[in-house]
């Protein structure tokens, strides 16, 4: 999963400097770095980093933040409040990946709605 979604991630920005954040987690941790070396091995970087943060890192907060908005606006059940939130997200949305339903959304082919 993470594989998947940060190759996606990594590709479309390599020409950006770009830090990546894990959550801290002890069953993930160890695979985290093995990850980081085969995707930075795979995909040609200008300058990227990555580092575990707690969750109480401001940059995961913002993630779960985007992620409920998201998830609220493509259910379709949002309250005017929630729908507002999302418009203000704009074009900053590139891709997502439902792996539960295995479902990618982003692009040309398929907008994120």
């Amino acid at each position: 999963m993470y594989g998947t979604l940060l190759s996606s991630v990594l590709a479309r920005y390599r020409e950006t400097a770009l830090t990546v954040v894990f959550e801290q987690n002890s069953t993930m941790d160890p695979l985290y770095g093995k990850l980081w070396n085969v995707l930075t091995r795979d995909v040609a970087l200008s300058d990227a980093r990555a580092f575990r943060g707690t969750k109480s890192a401001p940059c995961l907060a913002a993630t779960d933040y985007v992620l409920g908005v998201t998830r609220i606006h493509l259910a379709g059940n949002a309250h005017d409040f929630q729908e507002n939130r999302y418009v203000a997200l704009g074009r900053n949305l590139a891709y997502l990946i439902d792996f539960d339903d295995d479902r990618h959304l982003g692009g040309n082919r398929h907008p994120i709605v």
